[in-house]
């Protein structure tokens, strides 16, 4: 029985010889060439993915700062309608009070005005001058200009109202 070696590759290489050398190197370089070609392609792919990311992180950066300014508008926003809600609040009763007012004040005048209608009336019974009669007149009168004008449909309206319970009529352009 004969046994033979089996040889390993680096000794098969190392006896190739001629044009085999040849033919395995040139494979070799082709390979290389193939490897390096590839490895560029991928080391620029990698730049790319690195420049796309950190432009990503820029966005989301830029994101955040602009969530953080809306937040903060936002909690302003909230905190000047809060006010607004307690200035109307504020409004409402000292309109209701003046309504009160205006009701006290125009029982008031009403019973003056009785008051007076029956004076005249005892007046023109009576003879009386006319001078006693412009005299309460104008008492009346003057007790009318201190009267607060107030109408509902003016204060439901608390922009176009000025401070006499007038209505404030803008014109268009």
């Amino acid at each position: 029985f004969f046994f033979f070696k089996q040889k390993t590759a680096y000794e098969m290489l190392r006896s190739l010889v001629g044009s085999e050398m040849c033919i395995r190197d040139s494979q070799s370089t082709e390979q290389i060439n193939f490897l390096q070609e590839k490895h560029g392609e991928l080391e620029n792919f990698i730049k790319e993915m690195e420049m796309e990311m950190q432009a990503k992180i820029q966005r989301i950066a830029d994101l955040q700062e602009m969530l953080h300014s809306t937040e903060q508008e936002a909690s302003r926003i909230h905190n000047e309608q809060h006010n607004y809600q307690d200035k109307i609040k504020q409004y409402e009763r000292k309109f209701e009070n003046l309504e009160k007012e205006l009701y006290s004040r125009e029982n008031k005048l009403r019973l003056e005005n009785s008051s007076l209608n029956a004076k005249i009336q005892e007046m023109e019974a009576g003879g009386q001058s006319a001078e006693i009669l412009d005299r309460e007149t104008k008492k009346f009168e003057s007790q009318m200009k201190d009267c607060l004008l107030y109408t509902s449909d003016a204060a439901d309206d608390l922009l176009c109202v000025d401070l006499g319970g007038r209505r404030i009529i803008k014109k268009k352009k």
